[in-house]
């Protein structure tokens, strides 16, 4: 995950990178003899791998803030942008069985093997809001909240976000501790009868990092 934001003023631009793959995969073997000298051997191979890729872009622009005390400051956000999801899943499976007759003097060997693959990428407007509270001018609190897809491609899509961030001075920038938890979920179906592929899915979790500002 990596997210880059540039501003002037009240006005600014986003990008967000995700990317994540998860694989499994599991071998099974078994071996028979039902009868003297016939050996029956099968094993076989499964795996299954999927990979996720979100990239956002966007702008925001801030709608109002206040200054609670000296270096204590709160603002809101509008967040306008969109979502590019693509998705790719991987099978393989394959089998291969033996049957080994030493006393006829023969030995048969079948293998079976399939590889089918398919993916999905869609783009989903998004609209939101987010809320940057500073304690001190080392300290601040952000939340945002977004939704989006609307029914033009995705049904509906949604994200929250809190992070809390400690910031150290250096000259000419800063960097950044940070610390929360994002939560993001879509879901989405094309095609119908056998053809219908779709995606539901929640991701949730802690999210740590750094930042760095000039």
């Amino acid at each position: 995950m990596s997210y880059f934001e540039a501003s002037k003023g009240k006005a600014g631009l986003y990008a967000d990178f995700v990317w994540t793959r998860i694989g499994l995969s599991n071998s099974t073997a078994s071996y028979r003899n039902p009868i003297g000298g016939l050996q029956l051997s099968s094993v076989a191979n499964q795996a299954v791998a999927f990979s996720l890729t979100i990239v956002e872009m966007g702008g925001t622009y801030e709608l109002a803030h206040w200054n609670a005390s000296e270096g204590s400051r709160t603002a809101v956000d509008a967040v306008l942008g969109f979502r590019y999801w693509n998705t790719v899943a991987d099978l393989t499976f394959d089998r291969t069985t033996n049957a080994d007759f030493s006393r006829l003097g023969f030995e048969v060997t079948r293998s079976f093997a399939i590889a089918p693959s398919g993916g999905l990428s869609w783009v989903d407007p998004l609209v939101g809001v987010r809320l940057r509270h500073q304690f001190t001018p080392r300290q601040e609190l952000l939340v945002r909240g977004d939704v989006g897809g609307f029914g033009l491609q995705s049904t509906f899509a949604w994200q929250a976000l809190a992070a809390y961030s400690y910031q150290w001075s250096f000259d000419g920038g800063a960097i950044a501790a940070v610390a929360g938890y994002r939560a993001l979920s879509t879901t989405y179906a094309t095609g119908s009868g056998l053809d219908a592929r779709g995606l539901d899915i929640l991701l949730h979790g802690p999210v740590i990092g750094a930042s760095l500002r000039f």
